[in-house]
């Protein structure tokens, strides 16, 4: 299977289904407290993204605020995906929701050279 890891096209869909995430999250907010809610998780979540990152990872800016390993990485995005889905699923639509835990999912099929890349790196 061909690597389309960092291939412009793959990379887009991953800002998409980033974007998508936060707003899973800022709806999650609204349906518990309301707007302020809602910005506020929406933010978190945005932040979130961002502070936890592994350095010179070239799928991101290779910056970040808190350091961490693969591993860690991999763990991390798993899990803003799957609760990000699980929201959708549960307050949006479920085919909307079943649609974008797919998309994660066929993105990170199409992505074996980042996700090894990511596997094989140490905390820095």
């Amino acid at each position: 299977m061909k690597d389309f890891s960092y291939h412009p096209f793959n990379l887009a869909i991953r800002f998409i289904l980033e974007c998508i995430g936060w707003y899973a999250y800022g709806l999650l907010g609204y349906h518990l407290a309301g707007w302020g809610a809602a910005l506020l998780l929406s933010f978190l979540s945005i932040f979130y993204w961002a502070a936890f990152a592994v350095r010179n990872d070239p799928s991101r800016s290779g910056k970040t605020l808190v350091a961490v390993s693969g591993r860690t990485r991999i763990v991390l995005e798993l899990l803003f995906f799957l609760a990000a889905g699980w929201i959708l699923l549960a307050n949006h639509d479920p085919v909307f929701g079943m649609g974008f835990i797919i998309l994660v999912f066929l993105h990170n099929l199409f992505s074996p050279v980042r996700l090894k890349w990511l596997w094989e790196q140490p905390r820095n």
